[in-house]
């Protein structure tokens, strides 16, 4: 559903350009980078949340 949304919507909204070809190409690659970054970011930083978000609420009072 994503992916058609960025070739039918995506192209023409935000990569305006002469030749359709090349806006469908940017919204796809935009949509691609999208796909690959959010699970590196939920690697990285559920890897920093878990370590230094439950120290304040573990330690006994």
């Amino acid at each position: 559903m994503f992916g058609t949304t960025a070739a039918i919507v995506f192209a023409p909204l935000f990569f305006p350009s002469s030749d359709p070809v090349a806006s469908t190409v940017a919204a796809f690659l935009s949509f691609s980078a999208a796909f690959i970054a959010r699970p590196i970011g939920a690697i990285i930083f559920g890897h920093v949340g878990d370590k230094y978000a439950g120290e304040a609420h573990s330690s006994p009072p």
